[in-house]
């Protein structure tokens, strides 16, 4: 994929779970996560398993801080954290262009003695004419969690899309590309973007999905070493 040839309407997204910045052997180098990011030239980074002063796992670290100082970013505005576990451990999102708007944190429904799971809401302006929610979501492990918080999601999107223009669904859904499960999404009139590249050893589990004003024009997994995940880029259209 060539990244440096984006017109106005096409803008790359990634979805990355960074392993709380260890790599498939747990050693900790945020430093090689970033490289992975700024190599992506990613407009829109989705990002899992992030900490923010969790543990000395990764060094009591600010990671949302250092992205942002690393990534240039020009305010606070452009990035936003999600917390799901003791406040300091979640999604981010960040818009290396333009603000976003109207972020928020979700909390999907979980078991009660599993790691807390949620979702981060937000939009941006493509156009006048094109309005785009973007969700960034890590699910859980067990199957029926995983469906609940499917049927989570989608609810949420019914409740809501007739306020936008185009729908993004991104992350870590920790679910195989031959599960029925992303039925759900796709009998919403979702298309998934990726469904031949492996993102966690030999399988899918991170996914695209975009739905209304939007198509998919390219996508590819980068084979980082920085995470126990690969990197999965896609090139948007938006009409």
């Amino acid at each position: 994929m060539d990244n440096n040839t984006n017109t106005n309407n096409e803008i790359t997204f990634i979805s990355f779970n960074i392993h709380h910045g260890a790599d498939a052997k747990n050693i900790y180098n945020l430093n090689n996560i970033i490289s992975d990011i700024k190599k992506s030239n990613a407009d829109i980074i989705a990002l899992q398993e992030v900490d923010n002063n969790h543990s000395k796992r990764s060094n009591n670290d600010n990671q949302p801080e250092i992205f942002s100082k690393e990534l240039a970013l020009k305010s606070s505005k452009y990035i936003f954290f999600g917390p799901n576990v003791e406040k300091s451990y979640g999604n981010l999102i960040i818009n290396t262009k333009n603000e976003f708007k109207d972020v928020k944190n979700n909390q999907l429904p979980s078991p009660l003695k599993s790691e807390k799971r949620g979702f981060i809401t937000s939009e941006f302006i493509v156009s006048k004419d094109n309005n785009v929610l973007l969700i960034n979501t890590h699910f859980g492990l067990g199957d029926q969690e995983k469906i609940d918080q499917f049927k989570y999601i989608a609810s949420y999107i019914n409740s809501v899309e007739n306020n936008f223009n185009s729908i993004i669904i991104i992350g870590d859904l920790n679910t195989q590309i031959i599960s029925s499960d992303l039925n759900i999404f796709t009998d919403l009139g979702f298309i998934n973007c990726n469904t031949k590249f492996p993102t966690f050893r030999d399988t899918i589990i991170d996914y695209i999905f975009i739905k209304g004003k939007v198509n998919c024009k390219d996508v590819d997994v980068i084979n980082v070493n920085s995470s126990d995940h690969f990197l999965l880029r896609a090139k948007l259209v938006f009409e």
